[in-house]
């Protein structure tokens, strides 16, 4: 490791704008997440526990793995997730040959169905702020970015 920072060294990390966007970046999803959870703190649900409720519902009846992948999380990470999930009552793994299969439970969709209008109308509120070309600029090079951090 080397030695102390100095405040010229800081100083000059302001002036680079790859450093500075990041902090940007960084702050803009902070206040973001901050926002769009604030429907999942009433249902006292996480954002990656609202995330995993989300991806089983639209795509239902897959293993812990594939999820795991859908979500780009580790297998451990899932397994403490369903777990709550499961506990709670919001969905179900069901036995397929050696395979457990998850799926929401009718306690999940009414959940989701209360969370999902309030959720999304804070997300497209903050989007509102970009055009629709805007927006699809920034999806693609967040999945340019995405792919470049794995």
């Amino acid at each position: 490791m080397s030695g102390e920072i100095t405040n010229g060294q800081l100083r000059q990390r302001r002036l680079d704008r790859v450093l500075t966007t990041w902090a940007r970046l960084f702050r803009v999803s902070r206040n973001f997440a901050k926002r769009a959870a604030e429907p999942l703190m009433q249902a006292d649900l996480s954002g990656p526990q609202f995330y995993l409720l989300q991806v089983i519902g639209s795509d239902e009846g897959h293993n812990q793995q594939e999820y795991a992948d859908k979500m780009a999380v580790t297998k451990g990470n899932i397994c403490q997730h369903i777990d709550k999930l499961e506990r709670r009552g919001l969905l179900y793994r069901e036995s397929h040959g050696k395979e457990k299969q998850l799926y929401l439970a009718n306690s999940g969709r009414l959940i989701m169905g209360a969370i999902v209008p309030e959720h999304d109308k804070i997300v497209k509120d903050i989007f509102a702020a970009l055009t629709e070309q805007e927006v699809k600029t920034l999806s693609t090079l967040l999945n340019k970015l995405m792919k470049r951090s794995r």
